[in-house]
């Protein structure tokens, strides 16, 4: 699944695929915290595509979820080259990846993360 490490200083650690590929993901750019939230409240609400760009000075992380048949798939793309894909059942994915969103979101404040939308 998708796990959160803790804000520091404009980076966050993200886990893909129990922990398989880990990345540091940089506040600067787009919001990609915004993005995950916008991504899980759209999956949730039947949508059956989402994306996350996340910045990884300088290289870029794109997360689509994508849903059919009960089941959601995780693709991460680097720098437009697929790293890897995950499977997931659709809802115990949406109950943990809502899960993660909702810890991580008190914790997006300066100095640690900038965005505004999270200080």
């Amino acid at each position: 699944m998708i796990n959160f490490g803790t804000p520091e200083h404009g980076w966050l650690e993200i886990r893909v695929g129990d922990d398989k590929h880990t990345y540091e993901i940089s506040d600067v750019g787009p919001d990609s915290i915004d993005q995950f939230s916008s991504s899980l409240s759209k999956l949730s609400s039947g949508d059956t595509e989402a994306t996350v760009e996340c910045y990884l000075e300088p290289s870029i992380l794109r997360i689509t979820f994508s849903s059919e048949n009960e089941q959601v798939k995780v693709k991460l793309e680097l720098n437009d080259s697929v790293e890897a894909e995950y499977t997931y059942p659709l809802n115990p994915f949406l109950v943990e990846f809502s899960s993660e969103v909702k810890r991580l979101i008190p914790l997006c404040k300066e100095p640690h993360w900038t965005h505004p939308n999270w200080s």
